[in-house]
């Protein structure tokens, strides 16, 4: 079912009369400003766009179990997303940016599911009450985050989920624990492998989205552990940005093991490029944002501790 560019329609009526409806689009309804409750018991659908509908200020709670696509962006004047009534396991793509949410309900981890969430540019966002357990991908481009937001944002994503793949920021530096110029960094563990995200930093002129693929070498105490990691991702790549790459998703724990030296310090050294796909490197820079929750910081060292500090 489609409305696209409707201007004729301020409310969206009873649905129930259509429960075999697979797609919805409400895109570029600028006039309408409620939906039915009925749209959110449809468990046949499986796509629903509702953009550019800047007088929306609402949106009822939804238990679409068939549900795969959802895209609220550039609804400015929507201020909270969806209560989700039960666990939504098909959902994959959820996109708010240019939204005006300002807080996701603890509701929102029942999106199983999802796998990208797109964050971008929502000015009014302020606590982030729950994230999916499956999330691999989000984007934060957002030049109205502040730094502290988005330290805490990065602090909940690798504490609540397991093996994320990629955010975005848009020159929004976070607390990193270690930062160097170039593309090689290295640090120390001991015992357990840490869990931390690897930051990389840089400028591109691509200016939409598009595909990345990250490429790189690693090396524990010396010796060759994998010849090349790679990994792919796809976004918005904007004049300034930090990408940043959950480590236990690039290299699994129990690869180190065969080089580790157990209740010693293990020197890993990681030497990535970031390229598009026009194989243009632009990474300059990279960090370390260790999960402080699931890692023991004594650990962890980012200078030689084998070394002995002269007086």
């Amino acid at each position: 079912m489609d409305f696209r560019g409707c201007k004729f329609i301020t409310e969206l009526p009873d649905l129930s009369g259509v429960p075999n409806l697979k797609e919805m689009c409400l895109d570029f309804c600028e006039n309408l400003h409620e939906v039915h409750v009925s749209i959110g018991f449809l468990h046949k659908l499986e796509r629903l766009s509702v953009t550019y509908c800047y007088n929306l200020k609402t949106f009822p709670s939804i238990s679409l179990t068939s549900l795969e696509f959802f895209d609220l962006s550039w609804c400015s004047s929507l201020q909270r997303f969806p209560e989700i009534l039960k666990t939504m396991e098909n959902i994959r793509d959820v996109r708010l940016d240019h939204s005006g949410i300002e807080e996701l309900p603890l509701s929102f981890k029942n999106l199983i599911g999802l796998q990208y969430l797109d964050l971008s540019n929502c000015e009014h966002l302020q606590e982030f009450r729950a994230i999916p357990p499956n999330l691999q991908e989000l984007d934060v481009v957002d030049k109205h985050l502040g730094s502290e937001s988005c330290s805490i944002l990065l602090s909940q994503a690798l504490r609540e989920v397991d093996g994320l793949k990629f955010v975005m920021l848009e020159d929004k530096m976070p607390e990193w624990d270690h930062y160097t110029e170039g593309h090689s960094i290295c640090f120390w563990f001991r015992n357990k492998f840490p869990n931390m995200a690897l930051c990389f930093g840089g400028e591109s002129d691509i200016g939409h989205h598009g595909e990345l693929v990250l490429n790189g070498t690693v090396y524990v105490n010396g010796e060759l552990l994998e010849s090349i990691i790679e990994d792919r991702v796809y976004g918005r790549i904007t004049s300034q940005h930090t990408l940043m790459f959950d480590l236990q998703n690039l290299i699994h724990e129990d690869k180190p093991r065969g080089v580790a030296l157990e209740d010693e310090w293990n020197k890993m050294q990681i030497c990535c490029t970031l390229r598009h796909r026009k194989n243009q490197t632009w990474a300059k820079a990279n960090g370390i944002y260790v999960c402080k929750q699931k890692s023991r910081m004594e650990d962890i060292r980012f200078m030689n501790p084998n070394e002995e500090i002269s007086p």
